[in-house]
């Protein structure tokens, strides 16, 4: 009976904590900071992210696919470019206006792509972010 409410009391803590931190349960914690606002509009609710980011892709490393998730806290024209590790421009991605939001792409490197590492670049508006992604085949 003690170890049921110690049970209890745990999944108690960690209500309280997910009331300020959003996790996802995969068999382990993933921490995501980006504070978001909640705008009611009708029957359902839109989340606004309140700052631009770009978060980490997963997985990472991948083969072949792997999916960039991108906040945009008002609508912005998104840039998306992969170059390798010398500077060269390989791909565009993403190149279009996107509303405000939460976003995800996939990105396949299945056929145009050998293993090794690239760097995402991603504009959005006047925010500018890199990430490093590796390719495994």
């Amino acid at each position: 009976m003690l170890k049921d409410n110690n049970i209890n009391n745990t999944k108690n803590d960690r209500a309280q904590t997910n009331s300020f931190t959003n996790y996802i349960d995969l068999g382990v914690s993933t921490h995501f900071s980006n504070p978001v606002s909640t705008i009611p509009t009708g029957a359902e609710e839109e989340t606004i992210p309140e700052k631009c980011a770009l978060h980490e892709n997963f997985p990472n490393p991948f083969n072949p696919t792997t999916t960039l998730r991108y906040d945009l806290p008002q609508d912005a024209h998104v840039t998306c470019v992969v170059y390798n590790v010398q500077g060269q421009k390989l791909a565009t991605l993403i190149d279009s206006h996107k509303p405000a939001g939460e976003h995800a792409y996939t990105w396949n490197a299945a056929e145009r792509f050998s293993s090794g590492l690239y760097i995402i670049v991603m504009r959005a508006g006047e925010h500018v972010f890199k990430q490093k992604v590796s390719l495994v085949k």
